[in-house]
Order: C-alpha cells, then structure tokens, then sequence
C-alpha cells in the first residue's frame, strides 16, 4: 500500500470582523490526507527559503493536491502500526507528482 498512513492538517482561518467590527480568529478547517509518514533517520535538514537550515523528523509523502499548507501549520500522523505523531509543518510542497511535508 502506497499510503497506509493518515495526516489531518488544521490549516489556520483569515481573520474576520463580526457586525460589531470586533475583529477575531475563527477555527482553523481540517485537512485529512492519506499519507506515507518517514522517519528522518539520518539527522536531515531542510533549507527553507531564507536558507535558514531547519530540522525535522518526518517526511510526509502524499498524492498531490493544491491545498497550501503554511510553515508552523499543526498536523497529527497516525501511522499503520498505531503510533500518533503530533508536529507542525516546517516546509510543505505540492510538485508534478506528489506533494510532501516536512515535520
């Protein structure tokens, strides 16, 4: 099985006014993906676009889709054997063939 894992992703809501012009931060919406979740077993890093170089401990692979998944978005993995894995994203990308996520 390609993707035996599954990643939920709480992407973050824009900020909104109410009818009184109080301004506040609804609930972020749920993104759930099948996934194949890796383990970064040889103390990789990632260069973000700054080329500031940052850690992580899994690499999140998936089919590609077009939903933009910011850095410092919370995700919760659970993984076929059971384990849960609770992070944020560090760098996200959606290519030609699939997307992945770095957490």
């Amino acid at each position: 099985m390609q993707y035996p894992d599954t990643a939920v992703y709480t992407i973050p809501a824009a900020p909104v006014q109410d009818l009184s012009g109080n301004w506040y931060v609804p609930d972020g919406t749920a993104f759930t993906v099948e996934c194949r979740a890796e383990y970064n077993s040889r103390n990789g890093v990632i260069t973000m676009t700054d080329g500031q170089a940052i850690s992580y401990d899994y690499t999140v692979y998936m089919a590609v889709h077009t939903t933009d998944i910011a850095p410092g978005t919370a995700v919760t993995v659970t993984m076929h054997n059971g384990r849960v894995v609770t992070s944020t994203v560090k760098r996200h990308e959606n290519s030609q063939l699939n997307s992945k996520s770095w957490v």
